[in-house]
């Protein structure tokens, strides 16, 4: 199978499991952009701010600098998360997508992402 056809496939499998939880999915024509997918869903509580992703896929799950550098400003400036989708497998399990949030320049900052993560409300 082509590499074109794996991350094809990541991405629809990322798009299904954010609409899954109640995210609108704006797909990039072609991915060559700084974002695969942009999601966004509106906060629990009503006049609470929308969140936004800026999701790109990555097969392997490593950005290079680069492009990690350009989906954090991406995010910084629309005031949203980025974050960096691949595939996840245990044992013989089947794959699934697995979420990292993007918390800094290097390929170690990053920590799970799951739906509704950034509008938990702390007490």
């Amino acid at each position: 199978m082509s590499g074109y056809r794996d991350g094809y496939k990541l991405e629809n499998a990322a798009q299904h499991a954010l609409e899954a939880d109640g995210y609108w999915v704006i797909r990039a024509a072609g991915s060559k952009g700084t974002a695969d997918l942009v999601a966004m869903k509106p906060g629990p509580v009503l006049g609470m701010a929308v969140e936004t992703l800026f999701v790109q896929c990555k097969l392997s799950g490593t950005m290079t600098p680069g492009d990690r550098n350009s989906l954090t400003a991406l995010a910084v400036q629309f005031r949203g998360t980025a974050v960096c989708a691949r595939w996840a497998k245990e044992g013989r399990a089947a794959r699934t997508v697995e979420f990292r949030e993007l918390t800094g320049p290097g390929p170690k900052d990053w920590r799970p992402w799951s739906a509704d993560h950034a509008m938990e409300v702390t007490p």
